[in-house]
Order: structure tokens, then sequence, then C-alpha cells
């Protein structure tokens, strides 16, 4: 009898291990300044879960090579956010962990080669309400590569009793992310 117990609480504690094993992942990477070719040392590296507005779930720092590592707290969908000479990147993490490598570039307060290739407007009209989306796609053809940044990166102006909704931006073929203007 003592024997079946005990391995009854063997087995028991051996199931709980290996789920718990089963449920730590973490995001590998490496971060690239592609404007130099070179690693992208000492850039700060956040674990972001959009489902939850972009709430902070792990830090990290690139070293010397531009690698980093951060654990993944459970199964929901997570972005990597590199600062890297005060400009954000964003990346996609793979479900479930793996190598999630950021590009990055070098970063001037006016860049040569940045322009507005479309700006579609939506305009609804709902309940008395005006409603205007407004999206642009912007293109950087700057050579070499490097991003444009600064407090007045991306201006806009709006009527004066507008009322701001969301704003975000989005990479091509990335996940929305949530931005911030600035009045």
């Amino acid at each position: 009898m003592k024997s079946t117990l005990f391995t009854f609480r063997t087995l028991a504690f051996s199931f709980l291990f290996a789920g718990a094993l089963a449920q730590a992942a973490t995001v590998t990477g490496t971060v690239t300044d592609k404007t130099t070719g070179t690693p992208a040392a000492g850039d700060t590296v956040v674990l972001v879960e959009p489902m939850s507005g972009m709430s902070e779930v792990g830090h990290a720092t690139t070293d010397a090579q531009g690698h980093y590592t951060l654990n993944l707290p459970g199964s929901n969908p997570y972005l990597v956010r590199v600062t890297h000479q005060g400009a954000e990147y964003f990346a996609d993490v793979p479900r479930g962990g793996g190598t999630d490598d950021v590009a990055v570039y070098d970063v001037a307060a006016k860049v040569q080669g940045i322009s507005i290739d479309s700006d579609i407007l939506e305009i609804e009209a709902q309940n008395g309400q005006l409603s205007v989306d407004e999206r642009f796609f912007v293109h950087n053809t700057s050579s070499p590569a490097i991003t444009q940044f600064s407090a007045k990166s991306f201006e806009i102006i709006l009527p004066a009793d507008a009322v701001l909704g969301d704003v975000a931006a989005q990479r091509p073929g990335g996940l929305p992310t949530n931005a911030k203007l600035v009045p």
C-alpha cells in the first residue's frame, strides 16, 4: 500500500513538473542596426502584451552581439519592443516562443526620402456624430536606411472640438500597435 501511494505521488509530481516545464517558453533574438550592419548592443528590449493595452511583461538589454532573451509568461500573443536611439521598433513573437530577430536603424530628426504615399479618409455619420478615420501610408527610401524620429516626427492638425479616438501604427505584415499623440 505504501509503495502504491509513493508511486502515485511520484507520478503526480512528475506530471505537474512536466506541465510546468511545458509552460515555460522563451523568445530569443538578435537586434541588428541595419544602417551600419552591426549588432545593436545596449538596446532596451521589452516584451509587451497587446491584448492588455500594451502592458510590459518582460525586460532585457541586448549584449555586445545584440542578443537578448525573454521569458514568456503565458500563451497570449506578444510583441517585442526594441528602443534604439530613442525610436521604438516592434516585432511579433512566435507563438510558443522561439527566435525573433529585430532590425533597427540609426535615427535622425529629418530624413531625405520620407514621403506619404497615400492619405485615406473614411468618414461615417452615426447618431448625430461624425467619425473620421484617417490612414497614412508612409514610405522611406532613404539610403542608407535611417529612421526619422524626433519630438515632431509626424504632425497632424485636428479641429478644436475634435475628440481623438484610437491611434495605432502598423508595419507591413505586422500587428497594429497603439501609438501616443503628444498635443
